[in-house]
């Protein structure tokens, strides 16, 4: 039997070139990017550095598309929750529009923001959430619908009596029933 040359192979060094070197650190930050791309991270450290103006641009490309078709005005005047001027809000085209061209200038804004009458108002919204520290179209809901809630007899002593005094109103009008003012701390 031939024997062969036994290799010692801590004499020879694994050594890299500049090239795998440099490819090695461009797959490694690509894997990085790539795993924050698909868990939503990303959006928010660009974001968050200044390249975009938060969810400005995406909302008023789809308020564009919205505008642009009579079947799209449920689309158009809906309020979602976006982050505006650093703000997380709810918000309707309307509103986008208004913040767009302050941003952005009229010549980059090209919808009518009066296209469909929107039937629900930020206010109107304040008191379909009920969230006195919640933002709709730049409004505060708490100077909206109060720091706290009236309750007692359901249908009597309404939620949407917004401060202490419309909860006592209520209270008056229906003598046989006690509203209490619960203010939020």
């Amino acid at each position: 039997m031939k024997r062969g040359k036994i290799i010692n192979l801590r004499d020879k060094k694994a050594q890299m070139t500049w090239e795998q070197i440099v490819g090695l650190i461009v797959i490694i930050v690509l894997g990085i990017l790539l795993i924050m791309f698909l868990n939503g991270s990303l959006g928010r450290v660009i974001g968050g550095l200044g390249f975009l103006p938060n969810d400005l641009n995406t909302a008023t490309a789809a308020c564009k598309q919205y505008a642009s078709s009579d079947a799209l005005a449920i689309s158009f005047c809906e309020y979602r929750l976006l982050n505006i001027n650093n703000v997380k809000q709810y918000v309707n085209c309307p509103y986008i529009h208004t913040q767009a061209v302050n941003a952005l200038g009229a010549d980059k804004v090209d919808f009518d923001k009066d296209k469909f009458a929107c039937p629900q108002t930020p206010e109107d919204k304040c008191r379909e959430l009920n969230k006195a520290k919640t933002t709709v179209s730049g409004v505060k809901c708490d100077s909206i619908i109060g720091d706290g809630t009236c309750t007692g007899e359901i249908g009597v002593c309404d939620i949407f009596d917004n401060d202490e005094a419309g909860c006592k109103n209520s209270e008056e009008n229906h003598p046989d029933v006690t509203c209490t003012w619960n203010a939020v701390q």
